[in-house]
């Protein structure tokens, strides 16, 4: 139906950056421990919506995703 100009399909995905390492496990011994200094902050989501022809729109924002968030990206295309 794309090809066709019937519609236009995108690929959308979000992705969430904070200043918190998130390590589940990892291996170390008893006498030298694995430490990750860490700092609270705010964080960073970015979304983006691509097309089959590899164009990418994408934006950043600081609040979780809402659909009206995502409904304004799509405007902007």
């Amino acid at each position: 139906m794309e090809d066709s100009g019937y519609i236009d399909l995108y690929f959308g995905d979000q992705s969430h950056f904070g200043l918190t390492p998130n390590v589940h496990y990892a291996w170390q011994t008893m006498k030298n421990l694995i430490l990750l200094p860490a700092a609270k902050g705010k964080s960073l989501s970015v979304v983006g919506l691509m097309t089959r022809k590899n164009q990418l729109y994408f934006d950043t924002i600081k609040q979780p995703l809402t659909p009206i968030k995502l409904s304004i990206l799509w405007k902007n295309l």
